[in-house]
């Protein structure tokens, strides 16, 4: 492959006279077709000139100024590896070849390029001729070239197995800063070393040029954008993102651009990784926490669908859940795993796929092997959307000197068609001392967990430690203090005013509808997009309030907003009120003790201030709406579906029959899937086996009205 420049000549070279003789070939911009066939061993010589192409997006060769450059890969084109902009190739991503690079340049210039430097040649013309060379195989897309008016900033690094020399390029005036911002590129190495096993490229080099959106992997040769190089650190986890790919991306590759995730998935993880060692385990969960909000609250915008980790379509290969979800779940991967088990795991990838091409059922069976199952691997990489766990009871007995407990949860997902099922978490029991035992449990479709303390459990929670990336953003306050507390990644301001002792208070937002059935209050539309749950030890003396906001704003910057556009939508937001219960079990109410602030009265954004917070759940709805008319009947109108999870049929049972009813089963986002009369009939069957997997709500209306509704689950 060479794109659109112009092909003068094609040359055969004989093996046996190991002469050169010109061949007849077709191009058509794209392809050269050569009349000749050719094997394993052939050799040919292509002449060609011209000026390289730009992807319409991002990639392809730049001329800036003093510079030129190229960067490996295209956004839009297809396929995405550019190595054809400026050579012949086979351009994929499986092929891999050693290069020599032989560029003449004005004298003055360095023309910088991947592998070792060989050496120069000064020519009559006044021109520089640089030569380099990788001895390593790389793909077409890691191929590099960067010209400008270089100077090298150099030293080595006592690697793991060997020196490791280093080469960062630079024009003069910048050398200072490059040299302050990489002040970290030693510990990443060594950080990737021990996670990732020995650095296998024979330098380390990045080459500063003039890119406003991003920067390039290419092997030895990071093509690195000038504006992240300004003294400080505040670029640095870039500079790790890119030097991660020599593991992730340069070494194992991803065998298709369905499974970019191999390759920026684990660089976007690696920056966390490098953060967390240098900067300890609370920036790493700083880190995690902020991508995992950003993918749970944008990623299916910023991508225009919701995907998966793998097989993403050709727009979506470098998009938000490949990058920010990809990082998100190789999170939740190595928490099951611990830390032991996930290097070994990547190690052994590294070392059985060194330098060769590897896809997601590659990567699932090396790494069930390492202290993890097919299944959950399964899960978190190839199925869309995130788990939702929460308790909906819970109970404990004294019995035989020991507290035992029965957890009842519900299993949910967001934005996902799959029901997922035996994933690991850890569950929290504190008691009113604040003493903590923790119990490796698997939740799925059970629902229930039983457990035995040596205390009475006082608080209980899944995932305190925030080790699973699921439908939930949590934080939590411990203190003995007053004074405000913005729970960022929870989504709710806290003011404590008393406090005399310590407390613990802990502050879950849920990504996923509240619970609908527990709301007995006409003329309500309850949200169906998020909530709260307030819990934990607190003294006796503890009082605080809390700010929420609300906000069905739509930036197309997905820099804020989005959270509540469905329940706002075409609803004016001074009809907005909070719902509060005790616990999972009881019934909404309308908080009262509340002040409102609705801010422009059109933006649809503005702030509830909670008075006297309380432990339970909170969530928005609106008041006023008739949509929900006639729900205040579900605790009197009872529907039962089984069997639940189902696969081939349902029953459904509601207990009156009467006319001008009809049901209507809709999926997780609102699509009506059915909708039939009840020919006053009381029961129906229903097949499912059309249905694909995951949640629904079966809904009885009568005259027009919803009257009563179950949720249900397919899962095969």
């Amino acid at each position: 492959m060479l794109l659109k420049l112009n092909v003068d000549s094609v040359f055969f070279k004989d093996s046996i006279s190991n002469k050169y003789t010109k061949v007849d070939f077709e191009y058509n911009d794209t392809l050269i077709i050569l009349n000749k066939s050719l094997d394993y061993t052939s050799e040919i010589c292509i002449y060609y000139h011209g000026n390289p192409q730009k992807d319409e997006m991002w990639g392809g060769f730049y001329f800036s100024g003093e510079y030129a450059f190229n960067l490996g890969v295209a956004f839009s084109s297809s396929p995405h590896n550019f190595g054809r902009v400026w050579f012949p190739c086979i351009d994929n991503f499986t092929d891999k070849a050693i290069f020599s690079y032989s560029v003449k340049v004005p004298r003055g210039y360095t023309a910088v390029c991947g592998g070792l430097f060989i050496d120069t040649l000064q020519t009559p013309d006044n021109c520089t001729i640089w030569n380099w060379s990788h001895s390593i195989p790389i793909n077409t897309y890691l191929a590099s070239i960067a010209v400008a008016p270089y100077k090298f900033v150099e030293y080595a690094i006592n690697g793991r197995n060997t020196v490791i020399p280093v080469k960062l390029a630079a024009i003069a005036s910048d050398t200072s800063k490059l040299k302050s911002s990489f002040k970290n590129l030693k510990n990443a190495v060594e950080i990737f070393e021990d996670y990732y096993g020995k650095y296998l490229f024979e330098r380390v080099g990045y080459c500063l040029v003039p890119f406003n959106s991003g920067a390039m992997e290419h092997a030895c040769n990071i093509a690195y954008p000038i504006y992240a190089v300004d003294g400080t650190l505040a670029f640095e986890t870039l500079m790790a993102h890119e030097l991660s790919h020599h593991w992730w991306g340069n070494n194992v590759t991803c065998s298709n651009a369905s499974d970019m995730w191999i390759n920026e998935g684990w660089a976007s993880f690696s920056e966390a990784l490098f953060t967390e060692k240098i900067y300890g385990e609370e920036a790493y969960k700083k880190y995690i926490n902020k991508i995992h909000k950003e993918v749970l609250q944008f990623s299916h915008l910023k991508d225009a669908t919701v995907t998966a980790v793998s097989n993403v379509s050709h727009q979506n290969t470098y998009g938000s859940h490949v990058y920010k979800k990809g990082a998100d779940m190789v999170h939740t991967i190595r928490q099951s795993m611990g830390d032991n088990n996930f290097k070994q795991a990547c190690v052994s990838i590294m070392e059985k796929y060194k330098f060769n091409n590897i896809n997601t059922s590659d990567f699932i069976g090396e790494f069930s092997k390492y202290g993890t199952s097919q299944f959950f691997l399964k899960q978190m990489i190839s199925d869309t959307g995130f788990c939702h766990f929460t308790i909906f009871k819970q109970n404990s007995e004294f019995k035989n000197n020991l507290w035992e407990t029965d957890v009842t949860y519900k299993n949910r997902t967001r934005m996902g068609n799959h029901i997922y099922d035996s994933i690991p978490y850890e569950l929290y029991v504190f008691d009113k001392n604040f003493k903590k035992e923790i119990f490796n449990v698997f939740l799925g479709k059970n629902e229930n967990i039983k457990f035995q303390s040596k205390f009475k459990p006082e608080f209980i929670c899944f995932d305190f430690d925030g080790k699973v990336s699921d439908a939930i953003t949590d934080e939590y306050i411990l203190t003995d203090k007053t004074g405000n507390y913005n729970l960022d990644y929870a989504m709710m301001n806290i003011n404590i005013t008393a406090n005399d002792d310590t407390s613990l208070l802990r502050v879950e937002h849920h990504w996923n509808y509240p619970d609908e059935y527990f709301l007995d209050i006409p003329g309500i539309t309850i949200s169906k997009e998020r909530f709260w749950k307030v819990d934990g030890i607190l003294d006796k003396s503890f009082k605080a309030s809390a700010i929420v906001n609300y906000d069905g704003s739509k930036l197309t910057s997905y820099t804020s907003g989005w959270l509540d556009n469905k329940l706002l939508q075409n609803n004016a937001e001074d009809s907005i009120i909070l719902l509060y219960r005790p616990d999972a079990i009881s019934n909404w109410q309308i908080e009262n003790n509340i002040t409102k602030s609705t801010g422009g009265k059109t933006d649809k954004k503005g702030t509830i201030t909670i008075n006297e917070l309380k432990k339970g759940e909170y969530t928005f709805a609106l008041k006023g709406k008739q949509q929900s008319s006639g729900i205040n009947e579900f605790n009197k109108k009872k529907i039962k579906i089984y069997p639940n999870p189902a696969e081939e049929y349902i029953y459904a049972i509601w207990n009156e029959s009467s006319s001008n009813t009809y049901y209507e089963i809709t999926d997780f986002s609102g699509k009506i899937i059915l909708n039939k009369d009840t020919e006053n009939k009381n029961s129906v069957k229903i097949d499912t086996c059309g249905f694909i997997n995951g949640s629904y709500f079966f809904t009885l209306f009568r005259n027009g009205l919803p009257i009563v509704a179950e949720s249900f689950i397919i899962s095969r």
